[in-house]
């Protein structure tokens, strides 16, 4: 799949309208971030965080390892290696957004909603 298909372009243009920093996604996922990025669609300054979601037993280091020397970090080796440590507490405002949800935009745009 490419970034130039419409499913693509959708999920790329409420990636950037949502302002996020971090992106959770599986190796196609992040080729189309990449690749999108490559094309000046985003400013990928924007992710503090890039975190690779994979099945361990699936995914072998050349399928993950290119995405990693890029900055890409997987989600099993993060829990491997911090799974076990106490979360830091940190002070939360009643302004931070948890969850970002977007309408279909079948009759008009999309439309988000910040929760």
């Amino acid at each position: 799949m490419h970034v130039c298909d419409t499913a693509s372009l959708m999920a790329l243009h409420r990636f950037v309208r949502s302002g996020a920093d971090a992106v959770f996604g599986d190796v196609s996922t992040a080729q189309k971030v990449e690749k999108a990025a490559k094309l000046r669609l985003f400013d990928p300054s924007q992710l503090r965080s890039k975190i690779l979601v994979v099945p361990r037993q699936s995914q072998s280091r050349e399928d993950t390892g290119a995405l990693e020397a890029i900055g890409w970090q997987r989600w099993d080796q993060l829990l491997e290696a911090n799974g076990d440590r106490e979360i830091e507490e940190r002070q939360t405002s009643g302004d931070d957004i948890m969850q970002i949800f977007f309408t279909s935009g079948t009759t008009g745009g999309t439309t988000l909603f910040r929760f």
